[in-house]
């Protein structure tokens, strides 16, 4: 699933490329993709409308529009948002579920393999209490989060460091990739309970979700199989990735293998070198 650094490299990518256009039509060839309205509902209330700008909350994708609406998109597993300029090859295939295309002729495709991805409609000024974004816990690039609130809310958890992190209710758009690598940098293990952390833990925690999501973005992603940015373009943070998906393999610091640990039914990639458990 795309995380935080993956959906801001394609908020990036398509800005260039929307903003500013006009929707003329859409073509929705999976009914249960737009939510909670119906297709002609969807249709009504986007079609017709200028893209005014793009944003990120957590793993969310925002497409701000002209008639005073939000789409709220997820791409989940596979989802991809290609944009093909006008006069080029159209990309429809068996996996595409939703088009847009615009008054230039321009196109926007959302191809889904697993057919997961939603895009949700709603009207600007209800965004923040939308289930799907007031759930969302603090922004780890955003100006709100600090190493100061960062203690508090470890401190009032009691939950495994990997798991908790994983949790978007506590921070928004961290998952199994970003998370194995920010203990990794910050040299916890992934079972250690959040609230006996130290004032020192915290610190390199805290160093470690702001610099490793930032150099995810640096390096426009991580792709392992399905991630594409918006002009279909694949990201190269796999190939700076120290833990994840590296069991059996030497870690780059103190020469252990990397192991790999099961926590709630997630894989846990950890060097038992760099990352003992208990300091």
């Amino acid at each position: 699933m795309p995380e935080l650094p993956e959906v801001e490299t394609i908020k990036r990518t398509l800005e260039e490329r929307i903003v500013g256009k006009r929707i003329k039509c859409i073509q929705v060839l999976l009914e249960k993709m737009v939510l909670p309205l119906n297709v002609e509902q969807f249709k009504i209330r986007v079609e017709g409308s200028i893209i005014t700008g793009l944003g990120r909350r957590g793993k969310y994708l925002l497409v701000h529009l002209s008639f005073a609406s939000v789409l709220i998109i997820s791409l989940r597993m596979t989802g991809r948002l290609i944009f093909v300029p006008s006069g080029k090859d159209i990309l429809v295939n068996k996996h595409t579920h939703l088009v847009f295309e615009f008054d230039d002729g321009s196109f926007l495709y959302f191809n889904d393999v697993r057919k997961f991805g939603t895009i949700h409609c709603v009207p600007v000024e209800k965004l923040d209490n939308c289930p799907e974004i007031a759930k969302l816990g603090p922004e780890p690039l955003g100006p709100e989060f600090s190493e100061t609130l960062l203690k508090e809310m470890l401190h009032t958890r009691r939950k495994k460091i990997k798991q908790l992190l994983l949790d978007q209710t506590f921070i928004a758009g961290i998952g199994n990739i970003y998370a194995d690598e920010i203990l990794f940098q910050a040299g916890i293990h992934p079972e250690t309970l959040s609230k006996s952390l130290t004032s020192r833990q915290v610190h390199s925690l805290f160093r470690a979700i702001v610099g490793v999501l930032n150099e995810g973005v640096k390096h426009r992603g991580t792709t392992i199989k399905d991630y594409v940015d918006g002009d279909g373009i694949t990201g190269n943070y796999q190939d700076y990735l120290k833990v994840y998906g590296r069991k059996g393999k030497k870690c780059y610091n103190c020469g252990k293998q990397i192991e790999t640990i099961k926590l709630g039914g997630r894989t846990a990639h950890f060097c038992p070198g760099c990352q003992r458990e208990g300091i």
